[in-house]
């Protein structure tokens, strides 16, 4: 029996889990990244869970929300309306690529709209 086309099968699988210790991507990932065309990519923006900051900004009108966003959105969002976002304080825990915002639930909504 020849063993050489089972090994040129198998052998790229399991050399590849050994020197890159790959695994295969879930939603428990979660963050700041998604799967796109079976690739692995950065979301658009991401939704800061707990952000003690926007509390100081809630009136009985308008909740806002923190943000995390790409630079694309980043640019997107400067040219909305200035009563509807601001740069946020509190950044722990923000990846590097992406700018936190405070932002209202109105430019939430057109935010989801246009970038989802």
């Amino acid at each position: 029996m020849n063993l050489l086309p089972i090994l040129k099968k198998v052998l790229p699988h399991l050399s590849a889990k050994a020197i890159t210790d790959v695994q295969p991507m879930d939603s428990s990932v979660g963050g700041v990244f998604v799967m796109r065309n079976d690739k692995v990519a950065f979301k658009n923006y991401y939704m800061v869970p707990n952000q003690n900051e926007c509390v100081l900004y809630d009136t009985p009108e308008c909740t806002y929300y923190a943000i995390d966003v790409r630079p694309e959105v980043d640019a997107w969002i400067k040219e909305q309306p200035i009563h509807m976002w601001k740069h946020a304080e509190e950044t722990d825990g923000c990846h590097f690529n992406f700018t936190r915002y405070i932002i209202s639930e109105g430019l939430l909504s057109w935010l989801i709209l246009r970038w989802s």
